[in-house]
């Protein structure tokens, strides 16, 4: 190692390039030691003699080369023949190791031309400014003499950013697939069914990510994809009906929460497996907690206990037991919840009037009441009390009907209450404390206080 000796002038410099060249050879020194560096600014202040004194001391131990000590060892003239002092084998200088001065000759050897005058005018000249950065390395930045600091600033900027950039590059190439693999599984989640699709939109978006596109750049190409057509069909569904935008976090967990309701509900695979009925619910704007009453009325519906209220629900609107899952899951079949409640309602009061007075109501019926709020228990029990009342007794003019019973019971016709009352006092007066005859498909038979 050389260690150049400043006090007796030992480099052809003068000022603040020689305090610089100084300051950086002590740098080599603190190095090699393990020691902290100083500030390279050709200033010397405490920093610097503080080092100088640290550096004597180094020296002292015998932990760096002494000034004007090349590196051999004690008692050792010189290298042998043809050897420059480099290991064996090592034609070249360690760089750590050339002044300032060599340095830079070097640099313009590697830089023939750099003060070419072409364009020049005046008294105009390139002048070479050293830089050294806070590695103790060098560089060195050409400049047109009578340039301002500020300039000879933005110069050594612009240095330490294409610097900058070449590193970032690097990085960015190392680290494009984590980068770009965290975001696709940010967006789709971990579905084995897409990861064919997933692995090809990766690497057909590697080098946007190496060509420094931010995420959201990305994410937006991602979003333009067949591959997220595919994935996510109720997106652009949602987009065109003019619902609120979700987040494909959102998505999923949708996905997750309709197809747990349904395996948990024993509902059939098919329900669940194709993300396209996924994507037509979410299209239609079908939360969990509706998911989960729709299930419901599905159960009820298919497997409830009165199998008239089925009967009653294929009459009234051609909803058969095998169609009934699919019309209460299926948005295209059912795309008002409330007018599925309504419907299986209607369908339940009537099955309480069939019941009641062995007939059915009609739809319009069943459905005035269902918008009346009446519940089949009050349907069971009025009707079941006036249920004569639909049977004709021999010589009476035809017998009420169980829609027309319930239109009057409940109040939904003035009319048909006013026949009720006129044919339950009729009945009273007739046949108070007497036996009545009865006209039924069985024949005549007696009854009593028919009301």
């Amino acid at each position: 190692m050389v260690f150049e000796d400043f006090s007796a002038g030992g480099m052809a410099s003068s000022g603040v390039q020689a305090n610089m060249a100084k300051q950086v050879q002590l740098n080599k020194v603190l190095a090699k030691a393990g020691e902290p560096l100083i500030a390279v600014d050709g200033i010397i202040g405490n920093q610097t003699l503080a080092a100088e004194s640290k550096v004597a001391k180094i020296l002292a131990k015998g932990d760096g080369d002494p000034p004007g000590d090349d590196g051999d060892p004690p008692g050792d003239d010189g290298d042998p023949p043809g050897d420059d002092g480099d290991p064996p084998g090592d034609g070249e200088d360690d760089e750590s190791d050339k002044t300032l001065a060599e340095l830079e000759a070097a640099w313009k050897a590697d830089n023939p031309g750099w003060d070419d005058r072409t364009g020049l005018s005046g008294t105009q000249q390139w002048i070479l400014d050293t830089i050294t950065n806070a590695d103790g390395s060098i560089t060195f930045v050409p400049r047109l003499s009578g340039q301002d600091a500020a300039t000879i600033a933005a110069n050594a900027k612009r240095e330490a950013a294409k610097k900058t950039s070449e590193f970032n590059a690097g990085l960015r190439e190392q680290s494009a697939r984590a980068v770009m693999g965290d975001l696709i599984r940010n967006m789709f989640g971990n579905d084995p069914r897409f990861a064919n699709d997933i692995a090809g939109l990766t690497a057909s978006l590697e080098s946007l990510m190496i060509d420094g596109a931010s995420e959201l750049e990305i994410a937006q190409t991602i979003r333009g994809s067949e591959v997220y057509r595919k994935r996510f069909p109720g997106m652009a569904a949602r987009a065109e009906a003019g619902l609120s935008a979700i987040s494909e976090a959102e998505y999923i967990d949708l996905e997750r929460n309709y197809r747990n309701l349904m395996r948990n509900s024993g509902l059939e695979e098919k329900f669940y497996k194709d993300p396209a009925r996924f994507g037509e619910l979410i299209a239609g704007d079908v939360s969990a907690a509706e998911m989960q009453t729709r299930i419901g009325l599905a159960e009820e519906a298919v497997d409830g206990a009165d199998p008239v209220i089925r009967e009653q629900l294929e009459r009234f609107y051609g909803i058969d037991r095998t169609k009934l899952v699919e019309y209460y899951l299926d948005p295209e079949e059912a795309t008002n919840l409330f007018e599925e409640e309504r419907r299986l309602q209607a369908a339940g009061l009537s099955a309480a009037s069939l019941s009641a007075t062995g007939q059915a109501f009609n739809i319009e019926t069943a459905e005035a009441l269902e918008r009346e709020n009446v519940q089949r228990r009050e349907v069971q029990q009025r009707l079941s009390q006036r249920a004569g009342l639909t049977q004709q007794l021999l010589g009476e003019e035809e017998a009420l009907t169980a829609s027309e019973l319930a239109q009057g019971e409940f109040g939904l016709d003035a009319e048909a209450s006013a026949e009720l009352r006129r044919r339950r006092e009729e009945r009273t007066a007739g046949f108070a404390g007497s036996a009545g005859t009865l006209t039924t498909r069985a024949g005549i038979s007696g009854l009593g206080s028919a009301q």
